[in-house]
């Protein structure tokens, strides 16, 4: 469930489905942040459509991110964006508190231009 400024990913794997509805909109802004410690650090995959897939790291010197996902070119008008978290965790594993879910990034705002 999201909460009031945005939504953690739980789990290895996540997907969003929108509807693109201006055809000249060619960037999706994601504001994120990786749970990440000294010691471990965060990947993210991202992909739309099942085009080019990017990586972002988070460590603990570089935490949050505005990532810039290329929309295609293509006119669907419906955007599928797939996203795998391969260094997912538990806070309850890196000691931060006692949530046993398996969390990777925070995303708190999509927008498009």
């Amino acid at each position: 469930v999201p909460g009031p400024s945005g939504r953690w990913s739980e789990g290895p794997t996540a997907s969003l489905t929108c509807q693109r509805v201006d055809p000249q909109i060619k960037l999706a802004l994601l504001d994120t942040a990786g749970l990440v410690t000294e010691s471990h650090s965060q990947r993210m995959t991202v992909s739309v459509n099942g085009g080019a897939t990017q990586t972002i790291e988070y460590t603990s010197k570089a935490p949050s991110r505005t990532v810039e996902i290329p929309l295609p070119a293509d006119a669907n008008s419906q955007l599928t964006f797939l996203f795998s978290f391969p260094d997912a965790v538990s806070p309850v594993e890196l000691g931060i508190n006692a949530d046993p879910r398996k969390l990777a990034v925070f995303m708190s705002q999509l927008r498009f231009e």
